[in-house]
């Protein structure tokens, strides 16, 4: 074992120390994060179940590199993963390349801590994701070449925490891009068991990139493009991994698709389904029971229920709360949806969110995220 390593164990080992209590055993605790891109920090609140108030952490806002965007937290709630873009004059996106960095959460107080970062070998973080093990990071990028612009993704080891690139990363689409900075990949889904990675084109009508995935490795081989007839932007997998749930960039309708033995796609029937307008779609959340889908766009979120044929229904009232919610999720307990700046109920017989709280967030702030220890 590496000193580095033996090291870091013994780092997360005093980390992760708790008090033994007989009557906290069956305790957890929930937070939420947010990356805020503006200042170059994360801001970090604990949830009050019962009311879903959010109270700002001690220490947050907890600082990171230049222009955190897109980040997401390994199952076990143990580990949070941020993409920084490094954005400064003179670049598509800086003029150094874009990272990955890990933070340790505390598990007592929900606290950040930083632990180690890679750079990245494109410009231009899009998205991150975590597999379900937790043992591998996976970052969209744009390659501007030459000799051409594709998209990429880099897959990185996490080995408590510990970054490392997985042979043959970065794994780059075959289609290419238009001049200019369009993103080259939008967002990405693990699906049918976490042997298929799904990838957005917000470019193309090859709305969907499919990679397989080695689930031993992290290796991604392109398997082909999935001709939505439209760009995709935002995209997630239901729990149950039966459904891919989608919308382009500039809103016409949400497009769901049931996911196959082999990961492969078909339209639901009905689908797109409408959606109150057709404007800028940032975000998508699922409910953890997936009974419900919150989508963060232009005018505040828009709610649709889902059938029990997965057909999806929009909720009267829809749009809720204020405009150019930036990103979207759901509590780990279902109850409550909470926007950069805003926390809402939901009502499980109907749908319709009431606003419960606001809460102050760093500058910018570009996605969000709740977490159960």
């Amino acid at each position: 074992m590496s000193s580095r390593r033996l090291l870091s164990l013994i780092s997360l080992a005093l980390v992760w120390a708790l008090p033994v209590h007989a009557d906290s055993q069956a305790k957890t605790s929930e937070y939420v994060y947010t990356s805020n891109f503006g200042d170059f920090t994360l801001s970090g609140f604990s949830v009050d179940p019962n009311t879903g108030d959010l109270t700002e952490l001690p220490g947050s806002p907890f600082p990171t590199g230049v222009g955190p965007e897109e980040f997401a937290a390994s199952r076990d709630g143990r580990f949070l993963y941020v993409s920084i873009g490094q954005w400064s004059e003179g670049g598509p996106c800086g003029n150094v390349l874009a990272q990955a960095t890990s933070y340790v959460i505390s598990p007592e107080t929900g606290k950040l801590m930083g632990w180690d970062t890679k750079t990245l070998p494109q410009y231009c973080p899009s998205d991150l994701i975590v597999d379900a093990s937790g043992k591998f990071v996976y970052v969209a990028l744009i390659d501007f070449g030459p000799p051409k612009k594709v998209g990429a993704i880099a897959a990185l080891n996490s080995d408590y925490g510990i970054l490392s690139p997985v042979k043959g990363s970065p794994f780059e689409s075959p289609i290419e891009v238009p001049p200019g900075q369009n993103p080259a990949i939008g967002t990405l889904a693990l699906g049918h068991g976490g042997q298929v990675l799904y990838a957005s084109d917000p470019n193309d009508s090859a709305g969907i990139l499919i990679f397989d995935r080695d689930t031993t490795t992290g290796a991604l081989t392109f398997r082909n493009a999935y001709n939505s007839n439209t760009p995709l932007g935002p995209i997630v997998i239901t729990p149950s991994g039966r459904y891919l749930i989608a919308a382009p960039p500039l809103g016409t309708g949400i497009y769901e698709y049931a996911i196959g033995q082999h990961g492969d796609l078909t339209p639901v029937p009905g689908s797109p389904f409408p959606s109150p307008d057709n404007t800028i779609v940032n975000g998508i959340a699922i409910s953890p029971n997936e009974e419900f889908v919150a989508i963060a766009e232009q005018h505040g979120v828009v709610i649709q229920r889902v059938s029990s044929t997965g057909r999806l229904e929009l909720v009267p009232g829809s749009p809720f709360g204020g405009p150019m919610p930036f990103a979207v999720t759901f509590d780990p307990s279902g109850n409550f949806v909470y926007v950069p700046g805003t926390a809402f109920q939901i009502d499980h017989e109907t749908g319709v969110l009431t606003q419960v709280s606001t809460f102050q967030t760093g500058g910018g702030a570009m996605d969000i995220t709740a977490v159960k220890e």
